[in-house]
């Protein structure tokens, strides 16, 4: 790893910044991982695009319909496309806390700078409960967590919360979901916590030719502002495999 455990906040606010992108990936017509497309995918908005940085596995991956191996297997193929040439969050959401750590400690492991984690999707429904579900993690992982906040749909993590969990070493970032939220995000001056905040135009699409199957979608950010694109991609039945 190319920091400490708890020098997860220094590295974010050097790492996090500029424009990302968030990719679906490809699937074979017998509904295999195709690892030649999902590479292409990457290494044009790597080459092409210019981008500052990657989101592996997020909702726009509907990671929820893949397997924890899927998902490994997936996190490799970005990390050989990548070769160091931009930084990468890998989406290791889970219900489960110990899938969550395995997914954490496996990225940590193939050179993945930061995973990202949505807070629970069912039972958690206190601020103590979504504190312990990431404290829980966050012990036994030394990568960089960034915190996923959705909530409109998701308990919510509220300034207060984000200021309790900003004392974790290694939970070093908060990414912010929707362009209408309905809580305010933590503020990253009263937290350390480096901010994953869509400019203006966040939500406005731009749709690159020339990519397989899959348009490249890169959102801009105005300003300073770290900003992961927000992308919308076609039910995993649906897909089809790049040529």
């Amino acid at each position: 790893m190319k920091y400490r455990k708890n020098e997860a906040k220094e590295y974010a606010r050097t790492a996090l910044k500029g424009v990302w992108t968030a990719l679906p990936y490809h699937f074979t017509a017998d509904d295999k991982l195709d690892e030649k497309a999902t590479a292409a995918s990457l290494e044009h908005c790597i080459s092409k695009l210019d981008i500052e940085g990657h989101y592996c596995s997020g909702n726009v991956a509907e990671f929820w319909s893949m397997t924890n191996e899927e998902r490994m297997r997936a996190h490799e193929i970005n990390v050989e496309t990548a070769k160091g040439r931009v930084p990468l969050i890998a989406g290791c959401h889970h219900q489960n806390p110990y899938e969550v750590v395995k997914l954490a400690n496996h990225a940590e492991a193939i050179g993945i700078d930061f995973v990202i984690i949505l807070t629970p999707y069912m039972a958690a429904k206190s601020d103590d409960g979504v504190f312990e579900f990431y404290r829980f993690i966050a012990e036994r992982v030394n990568i960089g967590i960034v915190l996923f906040n959705i909530p409109s749909l998701y308990y919510p993590i509220t300034e207060h919360l984000a200021a309790r969990l900003a004392k974790i070493p290694n939970i070093c970032a908060f990414k912010q979901g929707g362009p209408a939220p309905s809580a305010r995000p933590a503020r990253p001056a009263s937290t350390r916590l480096t901010a994953l905040t869509p400019g203006p135009n966040a939500y406005q699409y731009q749709t690159r030719p020339k990519l397989p199957t899959s348009p490249a979608i890169a959102s801009r950010a105005t300003g300073c502002a770290p900003l992961i694109s927000s992308l919308r991609a076609m039910p995993r039945s649906a897909r089809s495999s790049a040529t």
